[in-house]
């Protein structure tokens, strides 16, 4: 697995921004739950299940949209608003992509702005907590529904260092925060097994390391497992072979898919939706040019999602019906990123407060993403940390339409309740 590091430009502006909330100091074990785990209680920021129990009606009114029907019945505004989203995800999937090389990617745009929004939680109001809330398009990700989370999760947690004078106060009962002695050698280990446990083992650890100078971890973690609507997908022979981006090629006993009524046709691409058991769906976007941009995909996947009655193609021109030949490659791809650079409101490199923290801050924030799609259904995970230390980083570990993904595709994970993208991905060799 390689480790990539980039440097991307999530918002306008580096704005200082000053923490508020409770004694950091504890005594007794390495570390602390100060919110305990409680099954199904409704607690948004909470170490548990985030948005568990929230209606739809108002998961949408808190992020500016109206009611849907069938998740696309949308004001204008937002629908300019999730098209504008959908363009910033793929751009740093095309970043990601560029720094990977030939590699394959995944990232979770849902984990990275839960844990933005988590992190906004600690910031007084201000013009850094609104520029933050602004770059969220005003998405409540804290109050995201999760209503089957045996198949669809997300943990929240803010690791917290026991020898740092932090005041937490003002955030309430409710904050997920766990106090943890960070100069035990044994910290990361303990961070390392809750990632195990909340992704079922599928992502045993992350590369961030615990000392002394962590101040505090911000942590999500998203997990998702689910079958096909219907059963496996059917064993293909008919095609077998991938076509890589470098040029080779690999051939393969089987491709999966199905055989489908209509299809999605965009300005730069052609598509398929197939549903997973319990409501989510997953997108497969084959490029019409072999070598595109994945940010060049960016209006075809908002038409796919926000105007299905103009991209859905159900019948030939002259009017008959079509015959959809869907197949593409099982697959596995995991990737790791460290956003360098990042710019976002309230994370600074700056002294902040003395009153809360007296000392320079030095933020990083990465993500480690992991999928896995086969004949039975999929798994994906993410795990997004903002880190905060007193110095820098120490360096981390090292007609007859076929869509026919026989070469590289883009796919993505669609949540239909929170009508946002969970995991978006580029496969481009195998």
């Amino acid at each position: 697995m390689k480790k990539n590091r980039i440097a991307i430009f999530l918002c306008g502006c580096l704005i200082a921004g000053a923490l508020s909330g409770c004694s950091g100091h504890t005594s007794g074990p390495i570390v602390e739950d100060i919110v305990e785990e409680q099954e199904g209680t409704e607690t948004p920021a909470a170490d548990q299940e985030t948005g568990s129990g929230a209606g739809k009606q108002e998961g949408a009114a808190a992020s500016g949209l109206e009611e849907t029907v069938m998740g696309y019945d949308l004001n204008e505004n937002a629908v300019a608003m999730m098209q504008d989203g959908i363009g910033e995800d793929l751009e740093i999937l095309a970043a990601l992509s560029t720094a990977a090389g030939q590699e394959n990617v995944i990232y979770s745009p849902v984990s990275l702005h839960t844990a933005m929004a988590l992190y906004g939680e600690m910031l007084e109001d201000g013009d850094a907590k609104k520029n933050l809330q602004e770059y969220l398009r005003g998405k409540s990700y804290l109050g995201y529904r999760y209503d089957h989370t045996d198949v669809y999760k997300s943990l929240n947690t803010v690791w917290a260092n026991t020898n740092k004078d932090l005041h937490f106060e003002s955030l309430g009962d409710a904050f997920p925060l766990r106090m943890i002695d960070m100069s035990d050698p044994s910290a990361t280990d303990v961070k390392n097994q809750y990632v195990n446990d909340a992704t079922e083992g599928f992502i045993p650890s992350t590369p961030t390391i615990f000392t002394n100078d962590t101040v505090m971890d911000v942590m999500n973690v998203l997990y998702f497992h689910d079958t096909w609507m219907g059963g496996d997908l059917e064993e293909f022979r008919d095609y077998k072979e991938f076509h890589n981006a470098d040029g080779t090629t690999r051939s393969f006993d089987y491709m999966i898919g199905m055989e489908m009524e209509s299809y999605l046709k965009g300005q730069s691409s052609v598509g398929a939706c197939l549903p997973y058991e319990n409501g989510m769906e997953f997108y497969v976007v084959l490029p019409n040019e072999e070598d595109a941009d994945p940010a060049s995909l960016a209006d075809d996947i908002a038409d796919y999602i926000l105007k299905p009655e103009v991209t859905l193609q159900t019948q030939s021109e002259e009017g008959g019906s079509l015959n959809v030949h869907v197949r593409f490659p099982e697959f596995e791809t995991k990737y790791t990123t460290f956003f360098e650079g990042t710019k976002i409101p309230g994370l600074v490199a700056s002294p902040i407060s003395p009153a809360i923290y007296d000392g320079d801050l030095m933020t990083q924030i990465s993500q480690v993403a992991k999928i896995k799609v086969d004949k039975e259904g999929t798994t994906a995970a993410a795990v997004t940390e903002i880190m905060l230390t007193d110095s820098a980083m120490p360096p981390a570990p090292p007609e007859e339409v076929n869509i026919i993904c026989d070469r590289p595709f883009v796919y993505f994970i669609y949540d239909t309740v929170n009508q946002d993208i969970a995991f978006l991905g580029l496969v481009r060799n195998l």
